[in-house]
């Protein structure tokens, strides 16, 4: 019997993709710090995994989870809160000590990182961007760093498809970010570029200033409804 290829699970590649953009806006623009409360059973070192930090984005975006439901039972987030870097060592003292309380500080922008990105030319390039990224800045997953090390050939390759943004303008720079995230979602399940990214042709991936919006906008109502209970 001939075998054909694989069928894409184009909800789990909509999810990598999310997660991808996730990190790459990060690299580019930054991210406020997150405070979370996680009960899981049994011991364990409490972190913040890319799956619980996409189960976060999902309260901050909710309509990156239409279609899919978040695919992890390592552990249940139960409170969350934004930590801006003001906020920063009054929220050490707050999960100093207490079990389950994870803290991930705020990310200063690298757009210098986003720059060898898009300016790369070689699998070496690639390997040593996604080495930083992995190592040295901790943005990405070992999955996503393992795919984006071993198909470093065909993101390259990627930036000779008809859709890849080549303009210099700040809106072209989202739209790359978009297209990236596509791509390296893509790479990571063995799916080529193109395809992947006509898969997804129709995901409305969220863009920059959206993003610090929505940031802003749910550390807000967070603050607000801290304030409702206080006064209880």
């Amino acid at each position: 019997m001939k075998r054909g290829p694989k069928p894409v699970d184009v909800g789990f590649l909509r999810q990598l993709a999310y997660a991808w953009a996730i990190a790459l806006y990060r690299l580019r623009d930054g991210q406020p710090g997150l405070l979370a409360k996680i009960v899981r059973p049994g011991p364990w070192k409490p972190i913040l995994t890319p799956i619980m930090e996409w189960n976060l984005f999902m309260l901050v975006v909710p309509e990156a989870a239409a279609g899919f439901p978040a695919r992890s039972t390592e552990g249940e987030v139960v409170a969350v809160g934004v930590v801006f870097p003001e906020m920063v060592k009054h929220a050490r003292q707050l999960v100093k000590g207490k079990k389950g309380w994870v803290l991930t500080p705020p990310m200063a922008p690298k757009p210098e990182m986003w720059e060898r990105l898009k300016k790369a030319c070689s699998v070496a390039d690639v390997r040593q961007f996604a080495r930083d990224l992995h190592k040295r800045y901790r943005m990405i997953s070992v999955p996503q760093w393992r795919a984006l090390r071993s198909r470093a050939q065909d993101l390259l390759r990627a930036t000779q498809l008809p859709n890849y943004p080549k303009s210099d303008r700040q809106q072209s720079d989202d739209k790359r970010i978009q297209f990236w995230a596509k791509v390296l979602a893509g790479l990571m399940l063995g799916i080529a570029p193109a395809t992947a990214t006509k898969r997804l042709a129709h995901l409305p991936l969220p863009k920059g200033h959206d993003i610090s919006r929505r940031w802003a906008e749910y550390a807000t109502s967070l603050s607000n409804a801290h304030r409702r209970e206080t006064r209880k």
